[in-house]
């Protein structure tokens, strides 16, 4: 009878063993296979998911390009040279003070420009004297300005463009000129936001002041050609139509291929895909 209990206690012991220890660990191993094969499928899911997302991200940048080259070919003006232009009709009063005013990282690029008496000079046509007369320095200056776009920098331009603005006191019309200048000077170098931003600041200006003083119609104003082209770009559609419909009422002269015509009615499609 003893013996009998000791069997059916050892069958016990290994049956609750079988029970607790092998079946569970079985089903904790299917588990982790069922989850690692859902993981697997998510992963794959993702990569799917971010192939796709990167197929119609490159289709957008594309397209966008080709947009782009559109836009370049439409808008494309002919080439100015300034350098023969008469900005100034009246000799200058010019503030001596001028240089001293200029920070350490103005003043670098400025010397290398306009003073140092060596290659480094770049513009060899203009010399400025810290310590002299500089009325013919600042009466043509603006006119190498456009030039040198490539290496100015954007401080030095809101610096020179200030300058000869308070040169021209209260003449509309040569400040529109000095205008027309420094927005293209720092459209040219509007990949960088904030030579765009000056290009659109100073435009709004130019707008402004043909509005209040110069009043110009059936002319070739740059400002209000540039200023649609920046709020187009920027996608501030209803912005650019309205100077855009303003130069049509004005009956302003746009010297790019489509002309404020063709511009409206590129803004209007615009305007409707974004609804």
């Amino acid at each position: 009878m003893i013996i009998v209990k000791i069997i059916l206690i050892l069958i016990w012991i290994l049956g609750a063993i079988f029970f607790y220890l092998v079946l569970p660990n079985t089903k904790v191993e299917q588990w982790i296979q069922f989850r690692l094969s859902c993981i697997r499928e998510r992963v794959k899911g993702k990569e799917k998911s971010s192939s796709e997302k990167k197929v119609v991200a490159e289709k957008v940048v594309i397209v966008e390009e080709m947009q782009d080259e559109e836009e370049k070919a439409s808008e494309k003006e002919e080439e100015v040279d300034f350098s023969q232009v008469e900005i100034f009709s009246e000799k200058l009063t010019v503030r001596e003070s001028f240089y001293a005013s200029l920070t350490p990282s103005q003043k670098l690029l400025f010397d290398q420009m306009y003073i140092l008496d060596h290659p480094s000079h770049l513009v060899k046509t203009l010399q400025f004297n810290p310590k002299g007369d500089n009325v013919a320095f600042f009466t043509y200056v603006f006119n190498s300005l456009y030039t040198y776009r490539k290496i100015i920098s954007l401080e030095l331009l809101k610096v020179l463009t200030e300058e000869l603005l308070l040169l021209a006191k209260t003449n509309a019309q040569t400040q529109s000129i000095l205008y027309e200048i420094a927005i293209r000077t720092a459209y040219f170098r509007r990949k960088d936001p904030a030579f765009l931003s000056y290009a659109q600041t100073l435009s709004e200006k130019d707008v402004e002041l043909n509005r209040s003083h110069l009043k110009r119609k059936q002319q070739y104003v740059y400002s209000y050609t540039r200023l649609a082209i920046i709020l187009e770009k920027k996608k501030a559609f209803k912005e650019a139509l309205a100077i855009v419909d303003e130069a049509l009422k004005l009956q302003l002269v746009d010297k790019t291929v489509q002309g404020y015509q063709g511009r409206k009615e590129r803004i209007l499609v615009k305007m409707q895909n974004v609804k």
